[in-house]
C-alpha cells in the first residue's frame, strides 16, 4: 500500500509563508518556496563555494553573491548571515560580490609585495584592486592580527601602518626602517642645509610622509641626525644641520655688534634656531653693551651711532634729516627707537633749537630752516598774489599752485613732510595772499584816485570857474546845463570805460564804488526834470565817490572844490589843459572845431578858468572877449567865424588859427 501525503507541496509552501521559521531554528525557507533549509548545511556549503572549506578546490577571486544565492535557492540576505566573517569571508558592498579565499590571499600578496617596496597609498591600491576602502582596511586588521600572534622579528617586519590625517597612506614596518636609514644617511653627512628629494629613495615616498620621517629622525635624535626639517621658499623639504645653525647664527650676533644688520628681530633669532627657548634673554646675553634692546628686537648700537652721525651732517648740511632706518620694525620698536635717536640728536643740539613736527618722529628739522621753508612759502604766496592781480584772475587764496610751486622746490624732501609743514602754514599763507592782495587794491585806488584827480576832478573844477567867471548870466546858466550834461553823459563814463578796458578798476571795493557812482549818475539822468538841482547831486554823488576812494572831501561852499587844491595847482593844471587842447588842434583839419577851440583857449587865457562850450554859443563866447583882445584881433575872428559857419575856411586860415592858439598858450608851432 503506498504512503499517503498528509501535506501537499502547495500545502508546504503556504505553511512556510504564513509561518516562517524563527530564527533561533536551524530551518530557512528557501528563495523558491518550495521547503526549508538547514543553515548549518547551508553554511557549510557557502563556505566551499568561496573556498574555506576543506576540499574546496580551486575557486574564483570574486564570485557574485547573488550567483551563490541562485546555487542554494536562498535569499541574499541569508547568504550574508552565513558569510564566516570570523574567518576570512569578505563581502563588497558596492556590487555585492563576495571575495573568495583565493582571492583573499591574492590581495595579501598584493600588499605584501608593494609595501615591502614602497608607501601605499590606499585610493590607488582600492582602485586598481576593485575593492572598497573599507575592504582594505580590514584587510589590514586581520593581516596585522595575524602577524601580532607570531613573535618572529622578520614577521614583526611585515606589520602595516597608516599614516595621514585621513590615514591615506599605508606602509610596512619594513620600509620605514629602511628609509629611516637613508634619509639618516644623508642628514648625517650634511653640513650645510641640505634638500631632500622623494624620488632619490626606493618608492617615491610622497613628500609629507618623507618630511614625517625626517622629522622623526631630528626629534629623536636617531643615529646622532643633530637638525631641523623645514620647508624652503621652493617648498623642497630642507635639512638643516645644527652645527650650521650655529655658526649662523654666531654670525649673525656678530654683524649686529659690527653694525652691519641693524636690527636682530627676536622671531628671526628663533626661526633660526629653534632651541632657543627665550631669544630676547639669550639676544642680550650675547649681545650686551653692543646693542640696544627694544621690545620685539634688538638695534645694533654700532648702527645706532653710525645713523645718528649721518643725522648730525644732515642736519647741519642742509637743517633737516631723516631719522627713519632703512629696516622693517613693528610700529612699537619703530617708535621705541626713534624716540631714542631723537632724544640722542636733541641732546647734542642745544642751539639752534630741534623742531620736530611729524608725529611718527621720522624726521627731525632745525628751527631756522623750517622759518626759511616758511619764507619759500610766503614769497611763492607773493608772487601767485602778485599774478593773479596782474592777469586779473579770481582772487581766491590759489593753495593748491602755493602747494605745486614750494613741492617743485622742494624735490629732495619727503613729499609728506612737505605737506606737513605746508599744512600747518596754510592759515599764515592765507593771511599773507590777504595782504599783498589788499595792498594792490589799496596802490590800484591810489592810481585810480590820481587820474580822476587829474582826469576828471581838475577838469570839471576848471570847467566850474569858467562858467561861474562869465558876465553874462543867461550863457552861464546855459553853459552850466551844458556842462551837467557833459559830465553826466561824456567826461565820467568815458574815465571809466577807458580805465576799466585797461583793467584798472580792480578790487571790490572800488569796483562797488564804481557802480554807485554809476548807478546815482543814471538816476540824475533818468530825473533830471525832476531834480531841484541836478548839477549839486551830480557834485554829491562825484564828491561820496571821493570819500570812497579816499579823496579828500570838497569843501569849497561855492564851487565845491576840494579843500587841499592850491592856487597854483589850479593855474597850472589850466595851463596844461590849454597847452594839451593847442597840441590836439594840430591833427584837427575840421574849420569849426578849430575855430571853436580858439575861442575857448583864448577865453581860458584871459579869464578865470577854463569854459566848456558846444558850437552852439561861440559867438556869445566871441562877446565875452572884446574887452581882453585888441580890435584887429577880434575883427579878424569874426571873419574865422563866418568862414567857419560856411564852411570856406581855407588852410591856411586854419593854420592860422593853430599858430594864435600855440602863441597863446606858448607852445610849440607846427611847420
Amino acid at each position: 500500500m503506498p504512503a499517503t501525503m498528509m501535506f501537499s507541496e502547495d500545502d508546504i509552501k503556504r505553511l512556510c509563508i504564513t509561518f516562517p521559521p524563527d530564527t533561533r531554528t536551524p530551518l530557512r525557507a528557501v528563495r523558491s518556496n518550495s521547503g526549508f533549509a538547514n543553515s548549518n548545511r547551508s553554511q557549510l556549503r557557502v563556505s566551499k563555494l568561496i573556498g574555506l572549506a576543506p576540499g574546496s578546490g580551486d575557486v574564483a577571486l570574486k564570485i557574485k553573491l547573488s550567483e551563490v544565492a541562485e546555487k542554494l535557492d536562498l535569499q541574499d540576505g541569508i547568504i550574508e548571515r552565513l558569510l564566516p566573517w570570523g574567518e576570512s569571508g569578505w563581502l563588497l558592498a558596492e556590487d555585492k560580490t563576495i571575495i573568495t579565499r583565493t582571492g583573499y590571499q591574492a590581495l595579501c600578496k598584493a600588499l605584501f609585495a608593494q609595501a615591502d617596496e614602497e608607501p601605499i597609498v590606499v585610493t590607488a591600491f582600492t582602485k586598481n584592486n576593485s575593492i572598497s576602502e573599507n575592504t582594505f582596511r580590514k584587510l589590514v586588521e586581520e593581516i596585522n592580527t595575524s602577524l601580532s600572534s607570531n613573535d618572529a622579528e622578520v614577521v614583526q617586519d611585515y606589520l602595516l601602518a597608516f599614516w595621514g590625517q585621513h590615514d591615506e597612506l599605508a606602509y610596512s614596518k619594513r620600509y620605514r626602517r629602511w628609509l629611516e636609514e637613508e634619509v639618516a644617511t644623508i642628514l648625517k653627512a650634511a653640513d650645510r642645509p641640505k634638500t631632500i628629494v622623494s624620488s632619490t629613495f626606493q618608492g617615491d615616498p610622497p613628500g609629507d610622509f618623507l618630511e614625517y620621517v625626517a622629522n622623526d629622525l631630528c626629534e629623536t635624535n636617531y643615529g646622532g641626525v643633530d637638525g631641523h626639517i623645514s620647508r624652503n621658499l621652493n617648498g623642497e623639504i630642507e635639512f638643516i644641520p645644527y652645527t650650521y645653525l650655529v655658526t649662523r647664527r654666531e654670525e649673525l650676533l656678530q654683524h649686529v655688534r659690527e653694525g652691519k644688520l641693524p636690527f636682530l628681530q627676536y622671531a628671526d633669532l628663533t626661526r633660526l634656531d629653534p632651541r632657543i627657548a627665550d631669544a630676547g634673554r639669550f639676544a642680550n646675553d650675547q649681545l650686551g653693551e653692543y646693542a640696544i634692546p627694544l621690545v620685539n628686537s634688538m638695534a645694533s648700537k654700532a648702527y645706532f651711532e653710525h645713523l645718528v652721525g649721518v643725522i648730525e651732517s644732515d642736519l647741519e648740511r642742509r637743517g633737516w634729516a631723516c631719522v627713519r632706518p632703512d629696516a622693517k620694525l613693528d610700529a612699537e620698536d619703530m617708535d621705541m627707537f626713534l624716540s631714542s635717536v631723537r632724544r640722542h640728536v636733541e641732546g647734542l643740539h642745544k642751539s639752534p633749537k630741534i623742531r620736530q613736527i611729524l608725529p611718527r618722529l621720522d624726521y627731525l628739522l632745525l628751527a631756522d630752516w623750517v622759518e626759511k621753508f616758511h619764507e619759500t612759502i610766503d614769497g611763492e604766496v607773493h608772487y601767485l598774489a602778485q599774478e593773479h592781480w596782474n592777469k586779473g584772475c579770481d582772487l581766491k587764496f590759489p593753495w593748491p599752485l602755493v602747494c605745486e610751486a614750494v613741492e617743485r622746490i622742494y624735490l629732495d624732501l619727503d613729499t609728506g613732510v612737505v605737506r606737513v609743514i605746508l599744512e600747518q602754514r596754510k592759515v599764515e599763507a592765507e593771511a599773507v595772499f590777504t595782504r599783498h592782495i589788499q595792498k594792490f587794491q589799496e596802490y590800484s585806488i591810489l592810481k585810480f584816485s590820481h587820474a580822476w584827480k587829474e582826469k576828471v576832478l581838475s577838469l570839471l573844477q576848471l570847467y566850474r570857474i569858467g562858467v561861474q567867471n562869465l558876465g553874462d548870466a543867461k550863457l552861464r546858466e546855459e553853459l552850466h546845463s551844458t556842462l551837467l550834461d557833459y559830465t553826466i553823459k561824456t567826461l565820467v563814463p568815458e574815465f571809466l570805460q577807458k580805465r576799466g578796458s585797461k583793467g584798472l578798476i580792480r578790487g571790490r571795493s572800488l569796483e562797488r564804488s564804481v557802480e554807485k557812482l554809476q548807478q546815482a549818475l543814471a538816476g540824475i539822468k533818468a530825473g533830471m526834470g525832476k531834480l531841484k538841482d541836478p548839477f549839486a547831486s551830480t557834485m554829491e554823488a562825484i564828491d561820496a565817490f571821493g570819500k570812497a576812494i579816499k579823496l579828500e572831501v570838497w569843501a569849497d561852499e561855492e564851487l565845491g572844490l576840494r579843500k587841499a587844491m592850491q592856487l597854483r595847482e589850479m593855474v597850472e593844471r589850466k595851463w596844461m589843459q590849454l597847452r594839451e587842447m593847442a597840441n590836439n588842434m594840430k591833427r584837427d583839419e575840421d574849420g569849426p572845431r578849430l575855430f571853436l577851440t580858439l575861442v575857448l583857449v583864448m577865453h581860458g587865457a584871459h579869464r578865470p578858468g577854463i569854459v566848456y562850450s558846444t558850437g552852439k554859443y561861440i559867438p556869445r563866447l566871441l562877446k565875452q572877449l572884446t574887452d581882453v583882445i585888441d580890435t584887429e584881433t577880434y575883427a579878424w575872428m569874426q571873419r574865422m567865424k563866418e568862414a567857419a559857419k560856411s564852411g570856406t575856411m581855407t588852410s591856411g586860415e586854419k593854420a592860422e588859427i593853430r599858430a594864435r592858439a600855440a602863441l597863446v598858450c606858448r607852445v610849440a608851432v607846427p611847420d
